[in-house]
Formats: structure tokens, sequence, C-alpha cells
């Protein structure tokens, strides 16, 4: 099953090469209408490129929740040893996606320095009241 965040990748892809910005919402209420009219999930997936479950995954709040929950519970059950590997690829994953968003996306890097700058700024005031 896909997650947001790889949904959004996707996009961004996609988006790379049709030269406009495709927003997760946009794709999301698309979606939701082709629901609403009928369309079978199968369809809309072919349209989005992704399995009729995804869709569903999307569409279904109660699904979703389900789902959260048992992955949580999975989670928990795991050895430490297991649940250390999955950090370390997590950290890897946002690692890159974060570098491809800023070398790419002039309005993410905007974003990534102004919260640098914030943090920079509020890290000064506390290392100075603390001297």
């Amino acid at each position: 099953m896909i997650n947001k965040e790889q949904l959004k990748q996707i996009i961004n892809d996609l988006s790379d090469v049709v030269e406009e910005k495709v927003s997760f919402e946009s794709v999301f209420k698309e979606a939701r209408k082709l629901k609403e009219e009928g369309i079978p999930l199968r369809q809309i997936g072919f349209k989005f490129n992704v399995s009729a479950s995804t869709i569903s995954y999307w569409l279904d709040k109660e699904l979703r929740e389900r789902v959260i929950k048992k992955n949580v519970e999975n989670f928990r059950n795991k050895p430490q040893e297991e649940k250390s590997k999955i950090y370390r690829q997590r950290k890897k994953y946002l690692r890159e996606y974060q570098h491809k968003r800023y070398t790419t996306d002039p309005e993410f890097r905007r974003k990534q320095i102004e919260r640098s700058k914030a943090y920079q700024k509020n890290n000064y005031k506390k290392i100075v009241t603390n001297i």
C-alpha cells in the first residue's frame, strides 16, 4: 500500500514532466469526485497509476484508521533491533527526500531557509542568556 508521502513524491515526479505543480489535495478531490460519480475504484486507480486498494485507503477514513491501528500494533510487537533498523531506514529516506525537494523545489527551499533562520535566532537567544 502506498502512503501519503510516497503519493506526494509520485505526484511531484509526474508534475515535473507536466511542468505544473499538482497537489495531493487536488488529486484527492478528483478521486473523491470520480467515486461519487460512480466510477469503479479500479478505473480511478488506473487514472492515478495506483491500485484500487490505494484509492479505497485514500477515500475511506475508517479503513485508514484500522490500517494505522494495525500497523502501530505490529510495530510495537517488533523486537528492538528491528525497530532500530526501521528508524534508520526512515531517517535515510527523509534525508534523501528533503535533499531532493530542497534542490528541485524553490518554494520548499525558501521555507527551509526561513525555518533555519528562525531556529538559529531562537537558539542564539538561549545561548546568550545561558552565558
